[in-house]
C-alpha cells in the first residue's frame, strides 16, 4: 500500500467522494492511518458511508464520524 501519510499531517491532498450521482471534490486535512478531514466547498449531501479517491492514489471505503457544514470527519475502513 501507498504510504501518503508519511509526511507532516498538515499536508492537503485533493479527492473525490465517489457517488451513485456523480463526484464530490473536496481536500483531505488532517490525514493519518485512521482517518481525516475532509473540506467541501460547500454543502453537499454525502452519505454515511462511501468511497474517496485520492488524486494519484487508492481509493479509500470511509464512514462519517463527524459532520459540519462544510466538513466532515471521517474513519478509514
Amino acid at each position: 500500500m501507498i504510504d501518503l501519510w508519511s509526511t507532516a499531517r498538515h499536508r492537503v491532498l485533493k479527492g473525490d467522494i465517489v457517488g451513485t450521482d456523480g463526484d464530490i471534490g473536496c481536500e483531505v486535512h488532517n490525514g493519518s492511518r485512521a482517518g481525516a478531514t475532509l473540506r467541501l466547498s460547500g454543502a453537499a449531501a454525502v452519505p454515511s458511508a462511501f468511497m474517496l479517491q485520492l488524486a494519484g492514489g487508492p481509493a479509500l471505503a470511509c464512514s462519517v464520524i463527524r459532520r459540519s457544514r462544510i466538513e466532515l470527519g471521517v474513519r478509514f475502513d
